[in-house]
């Protein structure tokens, strides 16, 4: 068409050249161009342009768009695809880069149902030519509604680099990817498709649910709520929303992060909701809501926003029964939507699993008084195989049949490892296996790694008290778990106290004990009087810790009479008296501790830690001493690790030495060598200990054998600057002195015996005045 032409005037300037020249192909193709696309007005004008065409595809076999144009008629005009598929089949042969005419046959084929055909004709254009960019795109999107995705990721990949803003092409990549597993090039592609046209919500919810294969919740509940902004009517968009949140919720409550964990399964619960509402007859939504309400009810923790003293009873009682009411009714709320989804898909044996599980679960919510602490709740759905072993042998154990226990629980191992119930049921026949302390914590702090449950978590804490990991942050973090989640047993208040004692924290152990209390009169029912014995004991202890001494001498009255006052009570009596100055009703009580008490038992490590005072290791070390049967041996040698000084040391064994030759000894004789031997190793450690050896100077006078006398006067340590005498200990200057005179009485008096004290105004006092000095020695060495 020349510049300034009209249409008209053109279509005449080409039927004169063509009635000139009526054999010109390009003639005749041009006005059939020209015509037919101005037979979008006028209809007779593709007739027209038709003629014209026919005439130049039979002057030019070879030029493919003709054939094209020709195909577009019959397709749209005449309505006969048969030749609409012979034409573009030649046009696509001629020329394999005419995306026009590909796209319309393949339109054709399948709008017949013709695949296969579809599939031959893409894979032929795609091979005669590598710029066949539609061929490509058309044969991935085949290969891709066929399965194959290998093939249609090349196909896709190759078709990219014809059309690389074609937000499709990067969407149907992105699927085949995530069919073959790779799931970081799939939300790549993903990502670029979302790029290319953001109101792409299949590819925000496809990458929302690798997010949740990957493990990335909350990057997938980002997704699924961008795909809710563009489509607030997507099912598939709701469910992998109350999904994500569930994912993340389970997360937070693994980690400990109960409250968060809640209020993330709130907003599940109403996302799930909404997904029912929208499409009420889905299985999958109302199992959905189901999980959703019974991780509510398993995780709603106890919210202890507030201190309770002894007189808040009636708060504390209110608290965990709306804590149940709440877990009871999301409880309920779980089995009506299993038992919904159940109605919609009978056939999913999974979903009857769920349904027992949280009826089960309602059940043990109910008000019960009989309740079982140790009962297992029904927790786990993994391998069925090891799941039924490892149930089998819970029941065994119920039986008392702990030699099949073992074997069962052994099976569901061997099975699978990562199945906490065998591991804990391992921990808790630690006695029947004969496993050490230390083996069956760990057993039991794995179970609890893999499935924090809280009677897991309370039978940790029971083993760390044996096994001294009770301080540690493992025990620490699990109580507080079984805090908020089992508040209504005493036995978790009972042993966060010990926690927290062990930890220093004794106000927060004061108020956990008390916490004991309110739980073992609310929700306890009957309970053994030594449980509450062992309560009242650790209260006062950490009464008595913490400085509230008054308080704790009150509940040792209280204990004493209702006579169950035991040893360890006694020990904490003692010590509180003690304090409070009533020094003769301490002594009274320790009196009857050390006739009473047989051992320290590892379970009271917590009491003996009281004794980690000097003046009291003093007073138990004394008592000690006169105790023929060593029965406060255990709390004698925890007791010494106070004394740091060096007087407080040599002042120990001083006693240590003084028991050595009381308990060694015979009725009429003491065991002086004893005595000898143990300060002989002390001076090893304190060579310039005066008090040492002069003590060991004055056991010596004592021995019947005539070199000990010689040997007294040689470890004695003389100094004149610190002359004065202090009440029942013998000094230097006495102890040689006598030493001196016995010599001299039996007739054995050596020179080299007084050499070393020669140099002093004593010694020459003595040598000077034998007689004076043989009546000093005389009382000296009285009894």
């Amino acid at each position: 068409m020349a510049p300034g032409e009209d249409d008209d005037a053109t279509v005449k300037r080409l039927q004169e050249s063509i009635d000139s020249d009526p054999d010109d192909a390009s003639l005749r193709f041009n006005l059939g161009v020209l015509l037919w696309e101005k037979g979008e007005e006028r209809q007779e004008s593709r007739e027209k342009a038709v003629e014209h065409l026919v005439i130049a595809a039979k002057l030019n076999p070879q030029n493919g768009a003709a054939f094209r144009y020709l195909g577009h008629y019959y397709t749209r005009v005449s309505a006969d695809p048969q030749r609409a598929l012979k034409c573009y089949q030649r046009a696509i042969t001629l020329n394999p880069d005419d995306s026009e005419a590909g796209e319309a046959i393949c339109d054709l084929l399948d709008q017949g149902g013709k695949e296969s055909l579809e599939v031959s004709v893409c894979r032929e254009a795609s091979e005669k030519s590598a710029r066949a960019f539609w061929a490509f795109r058309r044969l991935g999107y085949l290969q891709a509604h066929q399965g194959k995705w290998s093939e249609a990721v090349q196909s896709l990949q190759h078709a990219i680099r014809g059309f690389p803003t074609c937000a499709d092409l990067w969407e149907a990549l992105g699927l085949a990817y995530q069919r073959m597993g790779m799931f970081t090039a799939a939300l790549k592609s993903y990502g670029r498709a979302v790029e290319l046209e953001n109101s792409r919500v299949f590819a925000l919810i496809e990458s929302g649910n690798i997010s949740l294969m990957l493990g990335s919740f909350r990057k997938g509940v980002e997704q699924f709520q961008e795909a809710l902004k563009i489509s607030p009517l997507n099912v598939s968009a709701h469910y992998g929303l109350g999904s994500a949140f569930l994912g993340l919720a389970k997360e937070c409550i693994n980690s400990g992060a109960f409250r968060w964990g809640a209020s993330l399964l709130e907003e599940a619960s109403k996302v799930a909701t909404d997904g029912t509402k929208l499409s009420g007859n889905i299985s999958c939504l109302w199992k959905l809501h189901g999980d959703i309400q019974l991780m509510y009810a398993r995780c709603f923790p106890w919210m202890e926003e507030f201190k309770l003293a002894e007189t808040d009873e009636k708060a504390f009682h209110s608290s965990i029964s709306s804590w149940k009411r709440i877990r009871c009714l999301a409880a309920t709320s779980a089995s009506r939507s299993y038992q919904r989804a159940l109605h919609l898909a009978p056939w999913q044996a999974n979903i009857y699993a769920d349904t027992a599980i949280a009826s089960d679960l309602n059940f043990s919510l109910k008000e019960d008084p009989d309740e079982d602490v140790n009962a297992w709740s029904l927790a786990e759905k993994m391998c069925l195989g090891a799941v039924a072993w490892a149930y089998l042998g819970k029941l065994y154990r119920q039986e008392g049949e702990k030699q099949l226990a073992q074997q069962a629980f052994d099976r569901a191992r061997s099975i699978e490892p990562s199945l906490a119930l065998p591991w804990a049921g391992m921990s808790a026949d630690a006695d029947f296996r004969k496993l050490k302390p230390d083996e069956a914590y760990e057993c039991c702090l794995l179970a609890v790694q893999i499935f924090p449950l809280a009677e897991f978590q309370i039978g940790l804490a029971k083993l760390a008290l044996h096994s001294g990991y009770l301080p540690s942050s493992e025990v620490f973090g699990a109580i507080r778990h079984a805090l908020q989640r089992a508040p209504h047993y005493p036995e978790s208040h009972n042993l966060n106290g010990l926690v927290c004692e062990s930890r220093g924290d004794y106000q927060s152990a004061i108020t956990s004990y008390r916490l004991a209390r309110c739980a073992i009169r609310s929700f306890a029912g009957e309970v053994s009087e030594s449980f509450l014995k062992d309560i009242s004991i650790n209260l006062a202890r950490s009464l008595c810790r913490a400085g509230n001494v008054s308080d704790a001498v009150e509940e040792c009255e209280s204990l004493k009479q209702q006579g169950l006052l035991d040893t360890e009570g006694l020990h904490v009596y003692a010590l509180c008296l003690w304090r409070l100055g009533k020094n003769d009703v301490a002594l009274s009580v320790t009196r009857t501790l050390a006739a009473g008490i047989l051992s320290m038992e590892q379970k009271f490590a917590a009491a003996s830690e009281l004794f980690q005072n000097s003046k009291i290791s003093y007073v138990v070390s004394a008592i000690h001493v006169l105790d023929q049967n060593d029965r406060l041996e255990s709390v004698v040698s925890s007791s010494r690790s106070s004394l740091t000084s060096h007087e407080e040391i040599t002042a120990m064994h001083m006693l240590i030495a003084v028991g050595k030759l009381v308990k060694h000894g015979s009725k009429d004789c003491l065991a002086i060598q004893k005595g000898v031997d143990h300060l002989r190793k002390a001076l090893h450690k304190y060579p310039n200990s005066s008090v040492l050896r002069n003590l060991l100077g004055y056991i010596l006078l004592s021995s019947k054998e005539q070199r000990d006398l010689y040997l007294s006067t040689r470890c004695t340590f003389i100094d004149l600057s610190d002359h004065q005498k202090e009440e029942g200990i013998k000094s230097a200057c006495e102890i040689v002195g006598a030493g001196t005179v016995a010599c001299y009485s039996t007739g054995t008096l050596q020179w080299e015996i007084l050499l070393p004290h020669l140099q002093t105004p004593v010694a020459f006092w003595i040598w000077s005045h034998p007689t004076a000095a043989k009546e000093f020695a005389s009382r000296a060495v009285e009894p």
